[in-house]
């Protein structure tokens, strides 16, 4: 989870204006999904990481590479999720309902597209992206960022470039490994913290 906090921060400096609309999609469900997954269809990426064997024409048929797959999906869900950020300042969604009708919503989109019809669920637990106070050292929202990480981070200073450059885009990279690295330690020091207090508790 920490890492995925770090790429959706990386992925809300790069988007441009036109990559998202703000019109949420409908899911079958009751519950909506207050983001919009049309950007799937339109944008560039490697949809070929979630095709099928060559040799099989079965959608049910297990892709070739599911780790480079799945890795590719949650780059691309993403997206949506800086969008979500951007515009409420929390990382992640609000309950497990909604997080299911987005990954429904996730999914019709892949379909369209012909890859399988179940790698939404296959690579995704919609428990990971619901907004959580045990994980990421508690961080949810982005006050809570700048609490932690302070005001501006190695972040603000490399991921602003045109990341269409690659010496621009490899520093913004390192920048998010590096920044990375400060929540798996904030995040370590939170569950001690926790631990302790748990025991003081329990004495």
């Amino acid at each position: 989870m920490n890492l995925f906090i770090t790429i959706t921060i990386i992925t809300l400096f790069s988007l441009s204006p036109s990559t998202l609309s703000h019109a949420p999609t409908t899911s079958t469900n009751s519950t909506h999904c207050p983001v919009n997954f049309n950007y799937v269809l339109h944008i560039p990426w490697p949809t070929d990481d979630c095709r099928h064997s060559a040799t099989s024409g079965n959608p049910t048929t297990p892709v070739t590479n599911s780790t480079a797959c799945c890795q590719t999906l949650l780059s691309v869900f993403g997206i949506s999720l800086a969008h979500h950020l951007k515009t409420t300042s929390y990382f992640n969604l609000p309950d497990l309902a909604t997080s299911t009708a987005c990954l429904t919503d996730f999914q019709s989109k892949l379909n369209i597209l012909k890859l399988p019809i179940n790698l939404a669920t296959f690579c995704f637990d919609p428990v990971q992206f619901v907004i959580s106070s045990n994980t990421c050292a508690a961080i949810r929202t982005v006050k809570d960022w700048r609490q932690k990480l302070g005001k501006s981070t190695l972040l603000d200073s490399s991921c602003r470039n045109d990341l269409t450059d690659l010496t621009a885009c490899a520093n913004c990279v390192d920048a998010g490994l590096r920044v990375h690295r400060q929540l798996l330690a904030l995040d370590a020091s939170f569950n001690l913290a926790e631990l302790v207090g748990s025991h003081e508790h329990l004495s």
